[in-house]
């Protein structure tokens, strides 16, 4: 039961059984030609942004392929103008949902985001799928029940047996990037890992030359004490702050600081997925708790202070990026002085 990316020992036990009780489906050879290949990753925003880092590569290797991608209805601001992307799938797990309705809601939710969004799968007649989440709840079993021929995944988050392709455990020291990237050797591509950038219209105009606070959801296992943050932005003298966010809660976290450093901009939850984006490219520094702007910033190749908790994966789920710098657990004082050598 170690192969299961599951904390809870009764988790690893339930899955497990339910893995027992599935047929056991024997490997199959992959086409030499895939017309069209369907893309899991129904997690949250940052795992969605390291999930296309594979779309650049499989278009390489297989030129004229239609992709498509299986998402969540709020992670599909991600990929909804992306290139390389050619349908849009999307499926509410309740387990994932973070909307702020009743349990019974979010349940009536899954049983009909998967219905429509097995019709629709069923209808693409895809070759390949391949679930790139590593926990649960993947894909994999939508994947069977939507007769995709060859399915390729991690064993780590239950249904393995489903798959034809599997890596049987998830290296945790490796980049979660490096293990998408290990799955598509399975079609035959061999490639160096690497986040490569969104791709953001002309026509969206951005402030630039910003030092973006992320501080995160207040209260959240990966947040930075509020005082901290109050701390290290009254030490940075002669920049232009910015603090970014998605809620309320970040909105009104970040309102009580600005009130005390005049200069800052509160911009939480007023910019759209492409604006947060556009804002961390042209910026000069990046400090952010471990959440998607981290992985928009490598993209950019943006200098970035990466700020871990004792509950983050900083193996797993760093910057992949050469310009940045991860910290665990810092002071206030630690960051500035990382700060201060990147603005000098």
């Amino acid at each position: 039961m170690k192969k299961y990316s599951v904390n809870s020992f009764w988790g690893r036990v339930i899955l497990h059984c339910f893995d027992f009780f599935l047929p056991r489906i024997k490997s199959k050879p992959i086409p030499q030609k895939i017309e069209r290949l369907l893309i899991s990753n129904i997690a949250h925003l940052g795992d969605l942004v390291l999930a296309t880092s594979i779309l650049e590569p499989i278009k390489k290797a297989y030129p004229g392929i239609k992709i498509g991608f299986l998402v969540s209805s709020f992670s599909k601001q991600v990929i909804e103008e992306h290139p390389l992307v050619d349908f849009i799938h999307v499926f509410d797990h309740w387990k994932l949902n973070r909307a702020k309705i009743p349990f019974w809601k979010k349940v009536f939710c899954y049983f009909r985001t998967r219905s429509l969004a097995i019709k629709e799968i069923k209808g693409k007649h895809y070759d390949v799928a391949l679930d790139l989440y590593i926990y649960f709840p993947n894909t994999i079993f939508l994947f069977w029940q939507s007769r995709i021929p060859i399915r390729v995944g991690y064993q780590s988050g239950g249904a393995g047996p489903l798959l034809t392709h599997s890596l049987p455990r998830v290296d945790n020291k490796r980049h979660i990037v490096e293990n998408h990237f290990a799955l598509l050797e399975f079609l035959g591509i061999f490639s160096s890992p690497q986040v490569f950038p969104l791709p953001i219209p002309e026509e969206i105009a951005s402030l630039e030359g910003l030092v973006i606070f992320h501080m995160g959801e207040p209260g959240s296992l990966k947040a930075w004490k509020p005082e901290y943050w109050k701390t290290l932005g009254r030490s940075l003298k002669g920049v232009q702050i910015a603090f970014t966010g998605q809620n309320k809660e970040e909105f009104e976290a970040a309102a009580h600081i600005v009130q005390e450093i005049p200069s800052a901009l509160n911009l939480c939850g007023k910019l759209s997925f492409l604006e947060l984006a556009c804002l961390i490219k042209k910026a000069k520094l990046l400090i952010s708790v471990d959440s998607v702007p981290l992985h928009l910033a490598a993209s950019y190749k943006t200098p970035t202070i990466a700020l871990f908790s004792k509950h983050s994966f900083p193996d797993q789920w760093r910057p992949l990026n050469p310009k940045a710098v991860c910290l665990t657990l810092p002071s206030p004082s630690a960051v500035y002085q990382e700060a201060k050598a990147f603005l000098c």
